[in-house]
């Protein structure tokens, strides 16, 4: 039985980091009543809340989450633990869901309105796009927390076919893990058939026990400091795919 791909989204097939930046410091002060403070351009933002969104990017997971990194480097926290992380979103569902909505509205706006900058924000790995080049013809999935709108205009720009069913984005699922065993269910696989590769640290940790071929994109936002299993290119995992 053949095994299948599926990727993660941000920070494995597109590098968003600038376009998550901008979105969601245009909507923390949105959020917060200080629109007159918003900004048109990434430059525009402090160096130090640049590096340290960038530094700690890796632990948002849905888009809501971007709130709570803003949140913590505006009160001057630059040194962010997953725990401390984690433990502070506990109790803030009505500002996550409130900021969410915004982020969503600011870059559905940035999108429609100004393409081709937007576009510019995100720009597609070449350790994506060197398998796709060779193996894209293949059957393979995305499984998402990015909004499917963002997502199809994103491949779409850059020519990156795939089937609509084949595109897990948000709207599709509530968890990750949930996602893939639909796909297990779909295509008629086992669970150890499934090589999935996200950047985020706590989605692989949490798919392990139930989906072992999970891996860590070493080129995305996260610097494997835990060591867990992980890829530097996806043609690393060519040999796995191909066998039965």
């Amino acid at each position: 039985m053949k095994n299948l791909l599926c990727l993660d989204f941000d920070g494995v097939i597109c590098d968003s980091i600038k376009e998550c930046l901008l979105i969601t410091y245009n909507s923390y002060l949105e959020l917060n009543n200080q629109g007159q403070r918003m900004v048109s351009s990434v430059e525009n933002i402090s160096p130090k809340v640049s590096e340290v969104f960038n530094k700690y990017r890796y632990l948002v997971r849905p888009a809501s989450h971007y709130w709570m990194l803003m949140e913590l480097i505006d009160k001057g926290v630059y040194e962010i633990s997953e725990e401390l992380f984690f433990s502070k979103l506990v109790g803030k569902e009505s500002e996550l869901k409130a900021f969410e909505k915004i982020f969503f509205s600011n870059r559905e706006r940035l999108m429609k309105e100004e393409t081709e900058f937007w576009m510019s924000l995100n720009t597609i790995y070449p350790h994506f796009m060197e398998y796709y080049t060779k193996y894209g013809n293949e059957n393979y999935y995305i499984v998402t927390n990015k909004n499917g709108s963002a997502v199809k205009t994103i491949l779409d720009y850059y020519s990156i076919k795939i089937k609509n069913s084949n595109l897990f984005s948000k709207e599709r699922f509530t968890t990750k893990e949930s996602a893939l065993r639909e796909v297990v269910k779909y295509n008629e696989l086992s669970y150890g058939n499934i090589l999935f590769v996200d950047d985020s640290p706590a989605t692989i940790e949490e798919l392990l026990p139930v989906f072992k071929n999970s891996y860590l994109a070493n080129w995305g936002y996260y610097k494997n400091e835990k060591k867990l299993k992980s890829v530097n290119t996806l043609l690393e995992l060519r040999n796995l795919i191909i066998e039965k």
